[in-house]
């Protein structure tokens, strides 16, 4: 079995909790950065996607930030998102990721605007000459309107700009591509950004993922991790199933195809009926109906993670 690369494993897309005035709830994170560590993960992602990124104020990034890595303490890897549309503030946050005990960056493609392939090379060639910690890209084309491809990422990485990847495509194609242009490349991780694909992907090489499902059911994650490590391709393909199941409840307070205000939303109630944080959201924030509150409840009662 490969020894596996610095940058691997499971970490979840922390989200941010709010208390009900609006101020990020320190002690809550704190107790979701536990959670996490005692079922195993291997990193943290602060200041992602599903924690709210985007509709954050600077205030409230230095505190989600500083209380995640107070918690982890060195126990696991620290990824800090630093993405902005204005390459003078995504510079800024990177330095600011590094001073506030980050362990790297995690960036997305500027945003709003469309551009290159080869503008995207430069953005990253310039973020990565200012940052003093290692910076990994985030695809995500159906938040950045733009794709980096697998040539741009070759090249970026080639030439010393990133060390890694998180991939949102629900694409195994992709994946699969991706895996055959980095899984030698030591110095490069490749991280699946969909739950439903994370045991092929890891199957196939991929060095982890980075899952906001993994801020409710962490163990699984891990044990289909450890499962596509040794091989053990049976145990790889039920804990996917199960994995698939405890996904519906991205669907309990709503269609998260209509707003990702259900998504989040959903995934905040699993937390607090798992006692670990309360339900507000950055913004457009709504009280959960009792039915949506019920349906989450069954699904975590079903697969074993409430009783």
């Amino acid at each position: 079995m490969p020894k596996p690369k610095k940058f691997h494993g499971i970490v979840p897309a922390f989200i941010t909790p709010f208390d009900r005035r609006g101020n990020v709830d320190v002690e809550g994170a704190k107790r979701l950065v536990r959670y996490q560590l005692k079922n195993g993960v291997h990193g943290i992602f602060a200041l992602s996607s599903t924690g709210e990124l985007a509709s954050l104020t600077a205030e409230q990034r230095e505190a989600l930030t500083k209380a995640v890595v107070a918690e982890v303490r060195g126990r696991a890897t620290v990824y800090v998102g630093a993405s902005a549309t204005c390459m003078k503030e995504t510079l800024a946050n990177v330095q600011q990721a590094a001073e506030w005990g980050g362990d790297a960056v995690v960036v997305i493609p500027p945003y709003f605007l469309n551009y290159s392939q080869a503008e995207l090379v430069e953005y990253y060639r310039t973020v990565a000459r200012e940052s003093p910690i290692p910076v990994l890209a985030y695809n995500i084309p159906g938040r950045a309107k733009v794709s980096l491809d697998v040539p741009t990422l070759q090249r970026m990485h080639e030439e010393g700009s990133i060390v890694g990847l998180k991939d949102t495509t629900v694409d195994m194609a992709r994946m699969m591509a991706l895996c055959y242009a980095f899984r030698d490349e030591r110095s490069f991780s490749t991280f699946q950004g969909s739950e439903l694909l994370v045991g092929p992907s890891f199957l196939f090489g991929c060095d982890g993922a980075v899952a906001a499902l993994a801020n409710v059911a962490p163990k699984q994650f891990v044990q289909v991790y450890n499962a596509a490590l040794k091989k053990d391709v049976d145990e790889v393909y039920r804990l996917q199933r199960e994995i698939n199941g405890i996904f519906q409840l991205f669907f309990g307070c709503g269609d998260i195809g209509a707003t990702v205000n259900n998504f989040l939303l959903s995934v905040k109630v699993a937390l607090k009926l798992l006692g670990l944080c309360d339900t507000p959201m950055a913004q457009l924030s709504r009280e959960p109906k009792k039915e949506e509150v019920k349906k989450v409840r069954a699904i975590l009662v079903k697969h074993g993670l409430l009783g």
